[in-house]
């Protein structure tokens, strides 16, 4: 039985391939010459101050953004891809000048892995990549580790941080550390002035 089903497995990992491509605007991750294509692309956006392939699907960024809001602001966009369904960071600007900040992608305990869909297409791509259709074990997702921060001169409502909010030369900082052992999405709501 398993082995009258390897030619479906086989289209249907083509197919997700090919939708895989359409997502990240036409790079081929089968293509090893892709990941690069993919962080020099994300270097040239605003904000992506430093994108490092480190192999087997981790890449090491440091993304920071300076602005005063005036729209709403959902993080990651990326250059000619498709519209991504699921942002890591979102800030919903709310009547009254009160912004409610949302980084749900740094949640994986809470929420399950934020990789997880996106990854879904990449584990049809990678068999594609097997010789012979053959099935092995996948490579593991990278964990997420870092730190989310929000730095602001607003006046902080409400947060979940552990500490509260600290001092800073430019008025206020919130800080969480994300990993894979993060329970609670980071959440801040914030009066502007």
């Amino acid at each position: 039985m398993w082995e009258q089903e390897v030619e479906a497995r086989r289209a249907n990992a083509e197919r997700e391939a090919e939708q895989m491509r359409q997502i990240l605007g036409g790079i081929d991750p089968a293509d090893p010459q892709a990941a690069e294509e993919l962080a020099e692309r994300l270097r040239r956006q605003e904000g992506w101050k430093r994108v490092d392939y480190r192999g087997e699907g981790l890449f090491e960024v440091e993304f920071s953004l300076t602005s005063r809001i005036g729209h709403d602001f959902s993080f990651p966009t990326f250059e000619r891809f498709a519209v991504m369904m699921n942002s890591f960071v979102v800030a919903n600007l709310r009547q009254g000048r009160t912004v409610r900040v949302d980084a749900t992608g740094f949640a994986p305990a809470a929420t399950g892995n934020p990789f997880q869909g996106m990854m879904g297409g990449m584990t049809g791509l990678q068999s594609t990549m097997r010789p012979n259709g053959e099935d092995t074990e996948l490579p593991t997702v990278p964990e997420m580790e870092g730190t989310f921060r929000i730095v602001t001169d607003g006046q902080i409502l409400a947060n979940n941080t552990d500490e509260g909010p600290q001092a800073d030369a430019a008025g206020q900082v919130l800080e969480w550390k994300v990993n894979g052992r993060t329970q609670s999405a980071p959440m801040a709501l914030i009066q502007l002035d």
